[in-house]
């Protein structure tokens, strides 16, 4: 979109007539839950809307919440009538280190523009501003850069957050120093790499995408648990998680290397192990490279529409439940193992877990006092545990993931 065309596209925001109650007023939740006007909202969002006809539909009926779009009001009317909501990237990823005026400028037609559009969540900053590809320690830019335009931004709508994304690269000081230039922050990581991948964007010579010593689809976790130790307890930290498969991104590399997408077993354990792991919100990059639909794209919509299913739970505080693990053995080690966050949501306590092993487990889970003898539910399996005395045992393959529900202790 060219500059000469934002004057005549705030003039049409203001045609359609959008008063200023139309906006959503979305504030930020101890814990980094976002308020999206005072009720929590998890974002289950795309960098790319669907192919085909009525993208927004396909969306909304997959379970998604959240669409990135350009300054673009006809995609934004299209998704506030099917229920999605929307974030906006800014000019300039909001660096006002340069010619600052014509940027500035940019900045204020499209917030005047869009800040009252019943579709809009927030605004973007520039992505991966920490890090360059082949020059890792040089930053694209200076948080201190981007600050002028996060204050800029604020003053003109302080209603909508400004979110920036990192990438899964940085020491944790460095990555701080942007916490002034933004309300919510994200991370990509994209860990199924093929064993042969070829030296291409964002892919180190040795073949990693992340820079972590965990290499495995548990890495995602990890990050999580990095971007907390950068954001904080209170600001939102999302995951932006992999939706494409890294030889089909270049023509060389996908005649040269392995073409490797996620399974589903892969996208569904990296999305709840996000959520075990206390993330605010996931979308998904690389879908418009993809087949759809296609067995990549079944994965995520299977994945999304289980967590939209879900969402109350999703956004629900950790029970005060404390649970013991037991072991069978069965002749692997256990690291991290099974993962589990237990949420109390509805009247019910949901038991979250995630084998985060490639190998497989057994495990006796204890200290679930209070619960009734019986059986409980394993949610969208056909299955129930029996439980008793407070302990249930279930078997888990590699990278496994089970939801259990149980009605809440008295």
């Amino acid at each position: 979109m060219t500059v000469k065309l934002l004057p005549a596209l705030v003039a049409l925001f203001v045609c359609v007539g959008y008063a200023a109650a139309a906006g959503n007023v979305v504030t930020i939740e101890k814990g980094g839950h976002l308020l999206l006007n005072g009720k929590r909202f998890f974002p289950l969002g795309l960098y790319s809307e669907p192919k085909g006809p009525d993208p927004c539909a396909q969306m909304a009926a997959a379970g998604f919440n959240l669409v990135r779009t350009g300054f673009d009001p006809q995609a934004l009317d299209a998704a506030a009538q099917a229920g999605i909501y929307c974030w906006i990237p800014l000019p300039g990823g909001l660096d006002l280190s340069t010619d600052r005026e014509a940027r500035e400028a940019k900045i204020r037609e499209v917030v005047a523009g869009a800040k009252e559009h019943p579709a809009l969540v927030m605004y973007e900053s520039m992505d991966e501003p920490a890090w360059t590809w082949k020059d890792p320690g040089k930053p694209r830019a200076l948080a201190e850069h981007l600050a002028m335009g996060y204050r800029l931004v604020k003053e003109l709508d302080p209603n909508h957050p400004v979110t920036l994304n990192h990438a899964p690269r940085n020491t944790i000081a460095t990555l701080r120093k942007y916490n002034s230039t933004c309300d919510a922050m994200s991370v990509d990581i994209y860990p199924i790499v093929p064993p042969d991948i070829l030296h291409i964007f964002a892919i180190t010579p040795d073949g990693r995408h992340g820079d972590l010593r965990n290499q495995t689809p548990s890495c995602v976790g990890e990050y999580v648990d990095k971007m907390r130790q950068v954001a904080g307890p209170d600001r939102p930290v999302w995951m932006v998680l992999q939706g494409f498969a890294w030889a089909a991104l270049d023509a060389e590399a996908k005649i040269r290397s392995s073409v490797v997408y996620p399974t589903y077993e892969m996208t569904r354990y990296m999305a709840w192990q996000s959520v075990i792991h206390h993330c605010n919100g996931i979308i998904y990059w690389g879908t418009h490279t993809i087949e759809q639909p296609g067995e990549c794209w079944t994965g995520i919509t299977r994945t999304v529409r289980e967590l939209a299913d879900l969402h109350d739970v999703l956004v629900a505080d950790e029970a005060p439940v404390r649970v013991e693990k037991e072991y069978d053995e069965l002749g692997f080690s256990i690291d991290a193992g099974v993962e589990i966050s237990v949420r109390d949501a509805g009247g019910f306590l949901y038991l979250l877990t995630a084998n985060s092993s490639i190998d497989p487990a057994g495990v006796t889970f204890h200290g679930l006092e209070g619960l009734p003898d019986g059986e409980m539910e394993v949610l969208g399996e056909d299955r129930t545990v029996p439980v008793k005395d407070g302990a249930f045992h279930d078997t888990y393959t590699g990278l496994a993931v089970h939801l259990y529900r149980a009605p809440k202790p008295s």
